[in-house]
């Protein structure tokens, strides 16, 4: 029997991790993938993943009908000289001789025309001692081993191979070519795939096609079930164009049916007799022309189909998936924003982050022996750097690598560094508290405040002038801060239920005073009160009518549409609002992090309400 030889390897996957925590993939069926298969996966979250898998390789035995394929076709094979008669073109009983190609060693290694049997305890189909012409010419042609001996003046190419000789056309009614002989049986449930592999050599004489085909001829002939019916073969074809070089050609036959496979042949020829051919001056193909093969493989299974795994290997792919735009983040990753209101120790979201990433957020002192071995290094980088802006004196050691950049070989920049140190302490000291915001806005150049209060005039924006627009009361000051408001204590009484715990006073109101703000302060301006303590039609002296700005000033006005704006944020019942349409704004109020199934740091389910009016006639101003 022939040596077995092993069929190209099949890859298989299964128990793919995408390291993300989803279900594992191709576990129950594990997938045959090649280079030209990609393997889809959504990640949800940006991060630093690890892909795990295993990967093996799945083969058949296969077994060579032909001997082992070899670039010198001498030492397999041998011509013959045979008589044939003539039926293409010929007179009726005329004989020729045919020179075909045959293997050398019939008996012991190579398959014949019959006798081939199916025994269940053999590995392969035993050989038959029956004379086998591998290959036959079509056609009146003549088939040769490629000698010096034959043709000297050979190219070296050609050394060696075997000659397959086109005859002209003449009165033949079929095309030529070379048909290879593959006399195995083959049964869907034992042996069911045939594969075969050569090399040609096909001249072109301006795009020359070729017809390469498998022809396979069932049994059930009128001589039994192991008899050829011709009648009924099938037919598996490809077209090739010839290259005037040498190309590999392969192709292989699935049997699904119940009925037996007792022949097979592998041909290739003149796809069309009169167009693919060598022409002469008159542009009639009389000429005879060949083409060259090398190299042929005719592979089947063993009867048993055995198929198994030949080798494991398992395989770890590291890589980084960057958030989309889509993505929100929990942590602040972004560096260039405006940030309006500030950020504070106080807040849920900084308490929550440094007990996630083991620092105690009263002291900033961190834990001992605290390890991110358990979190994704994709969080914990963005953790502690969020961390850092909080407060630079909490920059941690881990963000070392990520914190300058790296070039290649050649000096080119491969990246700038993960984090930037410049922004870290961006948040310290920003955190405000009571206060409200009906509006921010950037102007380009330089708007003087007077101007956007409302102030007809830049004498509201001297500092030496009474009314100037930052002349205003400190905010612990009271209604009773003014010019002829004064306090005297009461006397206690003895008893009853007027006996004071705290000591009482009472407001004495002149209302011939001034009544100006204590400290020259002038604004705000408000009424005089009156002695019951309640505020009059009248104001101080010099303040009459006297506002604070206008409405139509640019820090009250919603609607401002100067050209000069760069940033416009208002807030109302959609949320924040630009109006600019050149930036994204966003709301960010205060949450608190937590610990994912899959240790992924998130955003807390439960934030904390804002208190932000969208109501704007409760707004500021």
């Amino acid at each position: 029997m022939a040596t077995p030889i092993k069929k190209d390897y099949d890859y298989y996957i299964t128990n793919l991790d995408w390291g993300d925590g989803s279900e594992l993939e191709f576990t129950d069926n594990p997938k045959k993938f090649d280079r030209l298969d990609n393997l889809e996966h959504t990640y949800e979250m940006p991060g630093y993943y690890s892909v795990k898998g295993l990967v093996y390789k799945k083969a058949l035995y296969m077994s060579n009908a032909y001997p082992e394929k070899n670039e010198d076709m001498t030492i397999n094979y041998e011509e013959f000289v045979r008589e044939e008669i003539a039926l293409d073109g010929g007179n009726e009983g005329e004989t020729y001789e045919q020179t075909v190609v045959r293997s050398i060693d019939i008996e012991s290694q190579f398959f014949g025309l019959s006798g081939l049997v199916f025994e269940e305890l053999t590995e392969y189909i035993p050989a038959s001692t029956v004379p086998n012409y591998n290959l036959f010419p079509l056609s009146s042609g003549h088939i040769y081993l490629t000698t010096l001996e034959r043709y000297p003046t050979a190219t070296e190419e050609f050394i060696n191979t075997v000659r397959v000789q086109m005859p002209a056309l003449g009165n033949r009614e079929q095309e030529a070519g070379l048909r290879m002989g593959v006399n195995i049986f083959l049964d869907r449930d034992k042996n069911n795939l045939f594969q075969y592999e050569f090399d040609a050599w096909l001249p072109n004489y301006g795009n020359t096609e070729y017809e390469v085909f498998i022809e396979a001829v069932p049994g059930g002939g009128e001589n039994g079930e192991f008899s050829p019916n011709y009648n009924n073969k099938k037919k598996i074809d490809q077209t090739v164009i010839g290259t005037n070089s040498w190309q590999t050609i392969d192709g292989e036959y699935y049997h699904t049916d119940e009925e037996k496979i007792v022949r097979l042949y592998v041909y290739i020829r003149q796809k069309d007799r009169f167009t693919d051919a060598r022409f002469d001056s008159d542009e009639e193909p009389n000429l005879s022309w060949a083409f060259y093969i090398k190299n042929i493989e005719m592979k089947f299974q063993n009867q048993k189909g055995l198929e198994f795994p030949l080798e494991w290997e398992r395989f770890t792919s590291n890589f980084i998936v960057n958030p989309s735009t889509e993505y929100v983040s929990p942590m602040f990753e972004k560096n260039d924003f405006l940030l309006i209101g500030g950020l504070t120790k106080d807040s849920y979201h900084y308490k929550s982050l440094t007990s996630i990433v083991g620092y105690d957020y009263d002291t900033g002192e961190k834990k001992d022996s605290f390890s991110y071995d358990k979190y994704n290094p994709y969080d914990v980088i963005t953790a502690l750097d969020t961390l850092a802006k909080y407060d630079d004196e909490l920059y941690d050691d881990y963000l070392n690598p990520y914190s300058f950049g790296r070039q290649d070989d050649d000096g080119n920049i491969v990246h700038r560094g993960v984090i930037d140190k410049k922004w870290h302490g961006t948040f310290k000291n920003t955190g405000l508290s009571d206060m409200d915001i009906s509006s921010a806005r950037l102007y380009s150049g330089v708007k003087p405040m007077w101007q956007q209060l409302g102030f007809e005039t830049d004498e509201f924006d001297k500092p030496n002038r009474n009314i100037y627009w930052k002349n205003i009361i400190p905010k612990d000051f009271d209604l009773s801060e003014r010019v002829g408001i004064t306090q005297r204590d009461l006397p206690d009484p003895m008893k009853g239920s007027l006996t004071p715990r705290i000591p009482r006073k009472e407001f004495i109101v002149d209302e011939e005073a001034s009544q100006y703000w204590n400290g020259g302060y002038y604004w705000p301006v408000l009424p005089k009160f009156t002695k019951e303590g309640i505020f009059s039609d009248q104001y101080p002296q010099g303040t009459e009518d006297q506002l604070y700005g206008n409405e139509d000033g640019n820090i009250t006005n919603l609607n401002d549409d100067s050209g000069e704006l760069i940033i416009n944020l208002s807030f109302g019942e959609d949320g924040i609002v630009e109006t600019i349409e050149t930036l994204s704004a966003e709301i960010i109020t205060d949450f608190s992090l937590k610990i994912n199934s899959n240790n992924r740091m998130v955003k807390n389910i439960e934030d904390f309400s804002d208190s932000i009016n969208v109501d704007t006639n409760r707004q500021a101003f």
